[in-house]
């Protein structure tokens, strides 16, 4: 037993420094990316780790913002389209699978087991193999380089529908059936007494699939085209920075790395308690 309780702190400090190194290479990346968009271009080309030896450099910034640009559009707009593309992706989504799942989870009705199979089934299928058949579909909708697409791929079965349906059935039905005693409606039920009971995990997937959705470079390159997103613009902006005659650029394209991860990692650093607890709030009294 004594032997036990000497080996804990040596344990303990082994885990922190695993952890400390772990951490350590997690932000290497970033600490580069952040010298490098303050350097100039020799700063950065001739040395293994750029470092800026005559101060600062926050005019790449500049450079980036004012030369980060597709199609006509500047990083204003495509803040817009990846705000509208990646927050209404997220939230409607989310919300809509939410709504399916409680029915799924809480109302007996014919085909409700099918739709949980086939939310399953539909998840193993590769996104590549599904892309013609859902540029075909977007096409025959008329939302193909529209922004209605994010109205059109609001999709009700899908990943999260099933982490829903999961936590919709571990919440007692002895709430609704105490709140249809009172006179409550479904309806009221639903958004007084059941959601609340989920607003956790559903806090985190929205956040989730906003910020995958934020770095997604294919949808917006295959379905809307002219309507080029932060990430899309970053995509040909790195194109154009490693021809021969961009490539003493690269310090502004670091500065565009930068700018287009900030709204990401706001959103982690605000939101990681919701992205970490996703457990139901309220329970039933023994």
């Amino acid at each position: 037993m004594r032997k036990n309780r000497l080996s804990m702190p040596k344990a303990a400090w082994l885990i922190f420094a695993l952890c400390a190194v772990y951490l350590l290479i997690l932000l290497i990346p970033y600490v580069y990316a952040f010298f490098a968009s303050v350097s100039d271009y020799k700063e950065y080309y001739f040395s293994i780790f750029p470092f800026p030896k005559n101060g600062l450099k926050f005019y790449n910034y500049i450079d980036a913002w004012n030369n980060l640009s597709y199609e006509g559009n500047g990083i204003p707009q495509m803040i817009l389209h990846s705000l509208w593309f990646a927050g209404g992706g997220a939230v409607l989504g989310v919300t809509l699978s939410t709504f399916g799942a409680y029915v799924c989870a809480k109302y007996k009705f014919f085909g409700r087991k099918f739709l949980y199979w086939f939310a399953l089934i539909t998840m193993m299928i590769p996104v590549v193999g599904s892309m013609p058949s859902t540029l075909k579909y977007v096409s025959a909708l008329g939302v193909y380089d529209s922004p209605l697409y994010v109205l059109a791929m609001c999709q009700t079965v899908n990943a999260a529908f099933i982490i829903m349906y999961s936590c919709f059935q571990s919440v007692d039905w002895a709430y609704a059936e105490s709140a249809f005693i009172d006179g409550a409606g479904h309806f009221r039920v639903f958004f007084k007494i059941m959601l609340p009971q989920v607003i956790s995990p559903m806090t985190a997937l929205i956040l989730s699939d906003f910020i995958l959705f934020w770095a997604d470079v294919e949808s917006s390159l295959v379905y809307y085209p002219n309507l080029p997103t932060l990430s899309t613009g970053l995509y040909h902006f790195r194109s154009d920075v490693i021809t021969v005659a961009g490539m003493q650029r690269y310090p502004a394209y670091f500065a565009a790395i930068l700018l287009c991860v900030i709204p990401t990692v706001t959103l982690f650093a605000v939101f990681q308690k919701k992205l970490m607890d996703i457990q139901m709030s309220g329970g039933i009294k023994g």
